[in-house]
């Protein structure tokens, strides 16, 4: 048996079209104006903002894939069958700045 990251494991999902979807994700996609597309982009070609190990699963922040700072980020559960986006959020430099290239929450 091969053992998976949570990142590996979603983004082999994302490259099957293989995400679901939760209601929250749903609703906040269609406020954001954030499609199916821009989620699909920021889970197979975005880099990893922050990794979290508490609750039930795995939790990955993929932002979008940029050569500037990120203006939109998802949320993605490494569960079973398959991962869940749990939300899709825009990016407040208030609570987030980029270094290096990848968001990180401010201090």
């Amino acid at each position: 048996m091969v053992n998976y990251s949570a990142e590996e494991s979603i983004r082999k999902a994302a490259w099957k079209n293989k995400l679901g979807f939760t209601g929250h994700a749903l609703k906040r996609m269609g406020e954001r104006k954030i499609t199916n597309d821009d989620v699909y982009n920021c889970v197979r070609y975005g880099l990893v903002a922050e990794t979290q190990d508490h609750g039930q699963d795995i939790k990955v922040i993929f932002q979008e894939p940029t050569s500037t700072s990120a203006a939109k980020y998802v949320v993605v559960a490494d569960s079973l069958p398959w991962p869940i986006v749990i939300t899709v959020c825009l990016t407040i430099e208030e609570a987030w700045e980029t270094r290096d290239g990848i968001l990180r929450r401010r201090d």
